[in-house]
This record gives C-alpha cells, structure tokens and sequence, in this order.
C-alpha cells in the first residue's frame, strides 16, 4: 500500500509533493517490474526456477551455492567475487559450476576467484597470484 505521506520531503512545496506522487509510484512500479524481471532471467540461467518457494534452511548445499550465485548475478555486477566457489559441492554440482564459470568467462565476466583448487584456477584464471609457505605472493 502506499502511504502518500511518505512520499513527501520537507523541502517540496505542497503542489510539488502531489504533482511528484503520481511519478514516485511509476518509478517504484519500474523499479519491482525490473527486479521480477532480473529475478526470473537470473533464475532461469542458472536452472532453479524449482526453488522459487523453498525456504534457504530446505536447500541442499549446491542449491544454496546456485542461490547465492543467483542474487549476486542478478544485480549484475561488473566483478564476481568468490572465495571457494567449489568447496562442499559433490562432483555433478562442481562440474556445474565450473562450466557455469567458463561460459561466464567467454562472456567477458571479470571474476576474482580465491581457491586452493588448482583444476578450477587453471581452468579459469587468465593470471594467477599464488602465496607461497612464507606468505609471499607472486604472479604465475
């Protein structure tokens, strides 16, 4: 429900604040018709539409990667991120994902990756920083 009240800033003059309402309530519309939008893209492209009512705690762990993955993909960031992106998944969901992360790759994604996974940094990493015993760092 929208409470027209909300709508209004002390600094707008009476007439300014009922000719702005009608164009705050558009764009508010605008923008959950974009996050619907985004939503259902996002959760199309990774496969889970069939989680849409299930609540995080009835998720299995790969389902839960695949969900966290969804909401970070779905505002569309110019960097993912990821600390052990295959870390706890069984091999089917690994190998998902690690062909999920190559074909993001092919689209020009930028992607910082942590891991100790050697398969998945070779795979993906155009350039490697490797720490050593001593906790150097080095290019590789």
């Amino acid at each position: 429900m929208h409470i027209p009240e909300n709508y209004l800033s002390p600094s707008t003059c009476a007439v300014m604040g009922v000719a702005m309402v009608p164009v705050w309530i558009h764009a508010i519309r605008k923008v959950k018709e974009e996050v619907k939008k985004r939503t259902e893209d996002t959760m199309r492209l990774l496969g889970i539409e069939h989680l849409r009512t299930r609540a995080p705690y009835h998720l299995s762990g790969g389902e839960k990667k695949k969900n966290a993955l969804a909401c970070i993909l779905s505002m569309n960031p110019e960097v993912l991120i990821m600390d052990e992106p295959l870390a706890g998944l069984d091999r089917k969901t690994q190998d998902w994902l690690l062909g999920f992360l190559l074909e993001l790759k092919k689209a020009g994604r930028t992607m910082i990756i942590a891991t100790h996974n050697e398969k998945l940094s070779d795979a993906i990493a155009d350039r490697k920083l490797v720490f050593n015993d001593q906790h150097e760092a080095s290019f590789v």
